[in-house]
């Protein structure tokens, strides 16, 4: 069976997994293995608005998504355009992640420090 290229900023309503948790840095611990979240657990977290401190994945949406693009993700055009090098990947999905696929590990730099709620002008810098 194929794995699903996955996203790694899900919409909560597009996701499946918990791929990381926001630490008192502000940027993203990454689990080693995916936990699956059940839609009854998705709802708590919205209704008590807990999405700003997770990070969720899912299967890539394409067209489906804002960030689509000339068949691709312009959001992770624009984090790998800011990388000033390469990451490590470190992360559950990154044989199959959707930025890392298309851009390479400069991705993976600036993966961590995005979290649902901050701008792309947040990224790279620390909230204090």
């Amino acid at each position: 069976m194929t794995k699903s290229i996955m996203c790694p900023s899900t919409d909560i309503h597009e996701s499946t997994h918990l791929l990381g948790t926001v630490n008192i840095e502000g940027t993203i611990d990454f689990r080693d293995h995916l936990l699956t979240v059940p839609n009854a657990v998705l709802s708590v977290l919205t209704k008590d608005d807990l999405t700003n401190r997770i990070r969720l994945t899912g299967p890539c949406i394409k067209q489906n998504c804002q960030w689509w693009l000339n068949n691709e993700c312009s959001l992770a055009k624009e984090f790998a355009k800011i990388a000033v090098s390469s990451g490590n990947p470190k992360c559950a999905i990154s044989d199959r992640c959707r930025w890392r696929i298309e851009n390479g590990d400069a991705c993976c730099e600036i993966c961590s420090f995005v979290t649902i709620g901050r701008s792309t002008s947040d990224v790279g810098r620390r909230q204090k």
